[in-house]
């Protein structure tokens, strides 16, 4: 572990990290220096009752320190979460789409934290030529022909590209056009339906979610690849509002037997899916008897009563 000088904005930020977080915060510097930037420098986790921030990379300090504080500060500030509540009981594919649901969800909180991070003063020519060089450091160009076994992780870090970058930087648009022009093309598409609508408030925030994970299938698909339908594996706090916490469950939300399994209790699930938007908002595991009772009586229950007995998180609109 090493000593690294911070500028004062990003002391700052920790102070205020510090004060926000209920857990004490403890910073570890590693000794790696890559000589580029990507999101896999730095890791964060609760041990011993304090939350570890590792620095693996200190390339740049301030840039992936601000970062992941930032990450933090904003979930305290009571923004939609994604759970991994669901097993397809296939270890690889699980961690697959888990990977790939968890980096599109990031990206949409990246709209908010670059600009934080530009605000900062943290986004020299300098830090965007480490960026640039850490894409291109992860991703090869592709083929010329056919698809290969990244093109996922292309198409994920792209679109990431053009939330850091933007989507009319015309350097980064003729560098992603020669090396990797479909998987570009898809990533257009992913900025083009998160950006649809503003991302202002929680509820903004949800719904460039669902709709990025809608048009990550549609992509998937174009390109002729599985899709993953991340709108169902990945749970994606409901956000409710005053009318809707009095309603009927039936009146907002549809039960699907998955053919998946709760990962806690490794017993059959069920999704709570939005009536109007299809997407994963709570799994819950019917009792092995009397399911249709239950199921019954659930569907007859308001919102509000439901959410409580159990314990299903929740934000309002």
């Amino acid at each position: 572990m090493q000593e690294v000088n911070l500028n004062e904005q990003t002391k700052e930020l920790l102070k205020k990290a510090r004060i926000g977080f209920p857990n004490e915060i403890k910073i570890i510097y590693k000794d790696e220096k890559a000589g580029f930037i990507r999101h896999d420098q730095a890791q964060q986790y609760l041990s011993g009752g304090k939350l570890i921030i590792e620095v693996d990379d200190v390339t740049c300090p301030d840039y992936t320190l601000t970062h992941e504080l930032l990450h933090l500060l904003v979930r305290i500030n009571n923004i939609p979460e994604i759970i991994f509540n669901l097993t397809t009981k296939n270890q690889n594919l699980d961690n697959n789409f888990l990977a790939t649901g968890f980096e599109l969800y990031n990206s949409i909180l990246h709209f908010d934290i670059y600009n934080m991070q530009q605000e900062m003063g943290l986004f020299s020519e300098k830090i965007q030529e480490l960026y640039l060089k850490g894409i291109r450091e992860t991703l090869k160009p592709e083929p010329t022909t056919g698809i290969d076994d990244v093109m996922v992780l292309r198409i994920v870090q792209l679109f990431d590209a053009l939330v850091f970058f933007g989507k009319d930087n015309q350097k980064i648009v003729t560098i992603f056009e020669q090396d990797y022009p479909r998987a570009y093309h898809a990533a257009k598409k992913l900025f083009e339906a998160a950006t649809k609508k503003d991302l202002v408030g929680v509820q903004g925030i949800h719904r460039a979610v669902v709709r990025v994970f809608t048009q990550f299938d549609e992509c998937l698909d174009e390109l002729g690849l599985m899709g993953m339908n991340l709108r169902e594996f990945v749970t994606l706090t409901p956000v409710i509002s005053e009318r809707q916490l009095k309603l009927e469950v039936r009146q907002v939300f549809n039960l699907k037997n998955s053919q998946m399994y709760d990962v806690y209790q490794d017993k059959a699930a069920y999704i709570g899916l939005g009536i109007y938007n299809g997407q994963n908002s709570f799994v819950i595991t019917p009792p092995a008897t009397n399911s249709d009772e239950f199921f019954k009586d659930l569907y007859g229950m308001r919102v509000a009563n439901f959410f409580d007995k159990f314990e299903i998180p929740y934000l309002k609109r």
